[in-house]
C-alpha cells in the first residue's frame, strides 16, 4: 500500500495522481489489504505466526498512506477488504490465488478490518468495510453475491452506497 519501489509502483502512480489530477481537499477512497488477507498474512499465519501480531503490523503499515495524504490536504476514506472468497484452499488458481482455509482467511480478514478501523478512528479517517455485513459473519456468503465466484456482485451496490452514506462520505439529496 504505497511503498516506493514496489512491484506495482503504486506509490509512484499515486503521487502522479495527487500532483496532476486530484485537487487538495478532494475525497479519495483508498483500498488496501485484500491481497494481504488472502495471501501474505495468510502465509505468515499458516507458517505459525500469531494472527493478531501479523494483522497489527500490516494495519499499522497501511494506515501510514492515508495519514500522509491527509497531512497534504486531501480527505482520505479507507475501504476495507469487502469479501472473503467462499472457496476452499484446493480451489486456489494462478489468476486469483489464496492461501489457507476459508476459516483462517475469515479470521484474518475480520481481525484486519477491526485493527484498520481502530487506526483510522484514532486518526479521524472515515472507514468502511462490507465484510460480514451481507451474510452471517461466521458463515460463507452465498455464491450468488459473487459475480464470478471471487468478486462481489453489483447486487451489493445498495449496501456499499448506504455504508458510504452512513460514514459521511456520500450525501444523497
Amino acid at each position: 500500500a504505497g511503498d516506493l519501489g514496489s512491484s506495482t509502483r503504486s506509490r509512484e502512480k499515486i503521487e502522479i495522481l495527487l500532483k496532476k489530477d486530484i485537487k487538495p481537499g478532494s475525497k479519495i477512497i483508498m483500498s488496501f489489504g485484500e491481497i494481504d488477507c488472502r495471501i501474505h498474512m495468510a502465509k505468515a499465519v499458516k507458517g505459525g505466526a500469531n494472527i493478531d501480531e501479523v494483522v497489527e503490523k500490516t494495519a499499522a503499515k497501511f494506515v501510514k498512506l492515508p495519514l500522509e495524504i491527509a497531512a497534504r490536504g486531501f480527505r482520505p476514506i479507507v475501504w476495507g477488504p469487502p469479501q472473503i472468497i467462499p472457496k476452499d484452499e484446493k480451489l486456489s488458481s494462478p489468476t486469483f490465488p489464496f492461501i489457507g482455509t476459508w476459516e483462517m482467511r475469515r479470521d484474518i480478514t475480520y481481525a484486519y478490518v477491526g485493527r484498520l478501523r481502530e487506526h483510522c478512528a484514532k486518526a479521524g479517517i472515515p472507514f468502511v468495510a462490507l465484510a460480514g455485513k451481507y451474510h452471517p459473519p461466521m458463515e460463507k456468503a452465498e455464491r450468488a453475491l459473487f459475480h464470478d465466484g471471487t468478486h462481489l456482485s453489483q447486487r451489493l451496490m445498495p449496501l456499499a452506497l448506504a455504508e458510504l452514506e452512513n460514514a459521511g462520505v456520500l450525501e444523497f439529496k
